[in-house]
């Protein structure tokens, strides 16, 4: 959204007075801030896997011991 309003904004400074060397200016900074955003996505992406793996590594021994005496009724269960 960003990249189309600035290529809108050059198009249209360029018929007005032949451009601005302020637009180039603006065009560097996007690609500068495009490829930091980049990299911030792909940070907190991994960040966000990371908990996940973590939060399942505390919730699966939960689950088990809570569910460990339903596992020995239907064991005794079977068994009769």
């Amino acid at each position: 959204m960003i990249k189309a309003f600035q290529e809108t904004l050059v198009a249209r400074a360029a018929k007005m007075d032949g451009g601005n060397p302020r637009l180039s200016m603006l065009t560097h900074q996007l690609c500068a801030y495009a490829a930091i955003f980049q990299d911030l996505a792909t940070k907190l992406t991994a960040t966000v896997v990371e908990q996940q793996k973590e939060a399942n590594g505390g919730f699966t021994p939960a689950v088990m011991t809570a569910m460990e005496r339903a596992y020995d009724l239907c064991i005794n269960e079977v068994g009769k």
